[in-house]
């Protein structure tokens, strides 16, 4: 062997060698997916005490925001319960629900980490705008949030967690206003999903101030996943599809956003740099869309701050009849595109592949690879 093809076989050596750390270090991997199985109780509530959580408090300072207060003319009971908190664990998530407000608490991914080494965890305890205050999947008109949103919701049915076996389970919220107006919100959960199901029945809307619209929307912002808080912040920003065309708004001037676009509305969202929440229409699509922001100081993992946004989005039905139904699919997850794909609402567009001219390109080379590491099963190889 001469000197050349000495030289030549080193220097091969040497690139596959380092090609996977320059290429991890040009290009940061995603959280990834959880390898063991952990204690399905350490869960971090926001708002509550959790010894088996040993992450510093996020906390966060809110600036001043314009936005809606709760609408304080509705009904509301002045007895109220002690909080009750219901957790479903399935395959993929887990989520805890509670009794005020019959809202979610904490979305946890259970195949995913963050920098820390810990279950990735969708709600955070940091200072928020008033219209994020009561969790997600509340209920009110536009902006204004219902006061029946803080209320004790009579609950039907227990913590659960499924199995192969037990593969759905129901839980059920109801409040009984004191005029006589009623909402019931029944969630189901399936066993191997990151989809579950939401169905809200309100009787006499106009009672609990509503007659205009009913809103529900996702308007609890998302926690960053990332180390560097800055790569999540990019990607930040209420989505939606509106007669199939995706569309988006991100930008907030002064410190606060709000926007409503009329149009049959199939989808809303909020997202991060890897994972989003998503309030999709089932049985009709919606007739506006609104997206709310604000301006929020987060806590970052060094101890310091950093300027954070934090956007919400709802799905708005107008003029409800006196004895409504709403019925949503409510997706929790990664913005995997082949999961997002096959679900077959154009929910792939959440996937940021950069530059849209880019995107078709991106998309193929997604597909080849995705292909290629299905035989030879090494991403080392592959790239």
């Amino acid at each position: 062997m001469d000197k050349k093809a000495i030289i030549g076989f080193v220097l091969i050596m040497a690139l596959l060698l380092l090609w996977m750390p320059l290429w991890n270090a040009i290009f940061p991997p995603k959280p990834q997916p959880v390898k063991a199985p952990i204690d399905s109780t350490a869960v971090h509530t926001p708002g509550l005490a959790d010894t088996s959580h040993t992450k510093p408090e996020s906390l966060a300072t809110a600036l001043p925001t314009t936005l809606a207060p709760p609408d304080s003319t509705a009904t509301a009971d002045s007895t109220q319960e002690p909080e009750r908190l219901i957790t479903i664990d399935t395959r993929t998530i887990r989520v805890v629900l509670s009794s005020i407000g019959g809202t979610v608490k904490q979305v946890v991914l259970k195949h995913y980490l963050n920098f820390n080494g810990e279950q990735v965890q969708f709600l955070g305890e940091q200072s928020t705008p008033e219209w994020a205050r009561y969790g997600a999947l509340t209920i009110g008109y536009n902006d204004r949030l219902s006061t029946f949103n803080s209320q004790s919701f009579h609950v039907e049915g227990d913590s659960t967690i499924l199995n192969p076996q037990d593969t759905t389970t129901i839980v059920t919220f109801t409040y009984a206003a004191p005029n006589g107006a009623k909402v019931i919100k029944k969630y189901t959960f399936h066993y191997n999903d990151y989809v579950f199901d939401l169905d809200v029945d309100i009787k006499d809307p106009a009672k609990l101030n509503l007659a205009q619209g009913v809103t529900l929307g996702w308007f609890a912002p998302l926690e960053p996943t990332e180390l560097d808080i800055t790569q999540d912040k990019g990607k930040l920003g209420g989505f939606f599809s509106m007669g199939g065309e995706f569309d988006y708004f991100k930008k907030i001037k002064g410190d606060t956003l709000k926007q409503i676009v009329t149009g049959p509305i199939d989808w809303v969202a909020t997202r991060t740099k890897y994972f989003t929440a998503v309030v999709m229409a089932q049985s009709e699509p919606g007739r506006e869309v609104v997206v709310l922001g604000g301006r929020v100081a987060h806590l970052n993992p060094k101890g310091g701050t950093t300027p954070w946004e934090v956007f919400g989005a709802g799905i708005t039905y107008d003029n409800p009849p006196a004895d409504a139904h709403f019925a949503f699919n409510i997706y929790t997850g990664p913005l995997d595109y082949d999961r997002l794909q096959k679900m077959d609402k154009g929910l792939s567009a959440l996937v940021d592949f950069g530059w849209k001219y880019f995107r078709p390109f991106a998309i193929a080379i997604l597909w080849f690879f995705t292909n290629l590491h299905k035989a030879i099963p090494n991403y080392g190889f592959v790239i």
